[in-house]
């Protein structure tokens, strides 16, 4: 027989459909302003320190301190650029898919037929600079057992998660 003589069996199970992605939310910017002010910081204090007249050993210290806080702001620095480019948050026709961590990576799947409550809290700045924390509550008990913090249009995120979600009930 060839293949076109094959026919399909009614009775056979049909193929599993694909499922489709229809949202991906991704970390704000505004994770990674604490290292800029970190680095900022050790740089003002190297600026003030050469500015100033002051004790030799003093500008020794002082430029010794300032070294570490860049170097502190630096590894922070690096930290969150990790946290936002692997972190991923995505809505696709069947489920919530929360994944982060690079070496210690971690996924949560939960379907959207379960998710009961998404809660988001912005904070003046967050409003204005859209970005938010974000609580997911699912039947079971299955949730995020911590918020997704700094997450990028929050509000973006919630309502097409729920209508999905209504979509699918």
């Amino acid at each position: 027989m060839t293949k076109q003589q094959v026919r399909r069996n009614p009775n056979s199970p049909k193929k599993p459909q694909r499922e489709r992605k229809f949202y991906e939310a991704h970390l704000h910017w505004v994770l990674h302003t604490k290292p800029f002010l970190v680095i900022l910081a050790g740089l003002a204090l190297i600026f003030f320190a050469g500015a100033l007249p002051l004790d030799e050993k003093f500008i020794k210290f002082t430029f010794y301190a300032a070294l570490l806080i860049l170097l502190v702001g630096s590894g922070m620095l690096l930290i969150s650029y990790i946290q936002h480019r692997s972190s991923r948050f995505i809505v696709t026709d069947r489920r919530l898919i929360i994944q982060d961590g690079v070496f210690n990576r971690s996924s949560l799947s939960i379907n959207l037929s379960h998710i009961e409550i998404v809660e988001v809290n912005q904070t003046l700045l967050g409003r204005i600079l859209n970005y938010g924390e974000v609580n997911i509550t699912a039947t079971g008990g299955v949730g995020t057992e911590k918020p997704i913090e700094y997450l990028g249009n929050p509000n973006a995120f919630r309502e097409r998660l729920q209508t999905i979600a209504k979509k699918k009930a």
